[in-house]
């Protein structure tokens, strides 16, 4: 009797488990040219058991890490509440800029668009009272802007 070896995604764990073929694990996958699971590169991921090949980072996100079942958004992008992943992202982050334009995160990995702030020497500005639209105002002469969602301060001497 000869054995037939798993098909690309899964594999067969040792002796004992002949003839039964195992989905490879999230962050790990299985071509046909290898005999056994191998974890996912940096900047890829498996967010499902039993692939063939890894998937790679959507737009705006990365993963430094081997190994891993997603992704985390790059500064200045966040998570897309649409995304179905519970831990990190599987689809592309959006950029702070389509919510706040000249604003950016302070960290990687945000979860929402409440986590886009304006960078110091800028501060949020809306247009007129009552506006939808906001930006990121550059500072002007004579004013402090500590960046975040704080107004500007007087400088010492104006």
């Amino acid at each position: 009797t000869s054995c037939h070896s798993c098909p690309e995604g899964r594999f067969q764990n040792g002796n004992s488990d002949e003839g039964i073929c195992t989905a490879c694990p999230l962050g790990q996958f299985r071509s046909a040219s290898s005999a056994a699971c191998e974890a996912c590169a940096v900047d890829h991921f498996a967010d499902e058991p039993g692939l063939s090949a890894c998937k790679p980072c959507p737009e705006q996100s990365e993963q430094a890490q081997m190994g891993q079942s997603a992704c985390a958004c790059q500064v200045g992008s966040f998570k897309d509440p649409a995304d179905p992943s519970e831990m990190g992202v599987t689809v592309p982050c959006l950029s702070c800029e389509s919510v706040l334009p000249g604003s950016s995160t302070l960290h990687p990995n945000s979860e929402s668009s409440n986590d886009c702030l304006c960078p110091s020497g800028t501060y949020w500005h809306r247009p007129f009272q009552g506006s939808s639209v906001a930006f990121c105002k550059p500072c002007s002469k004579g004013l402090i802007c500590l960046g975040g969602t704080q107004a500007p301060l007087q400088a010492l001497g104006y």
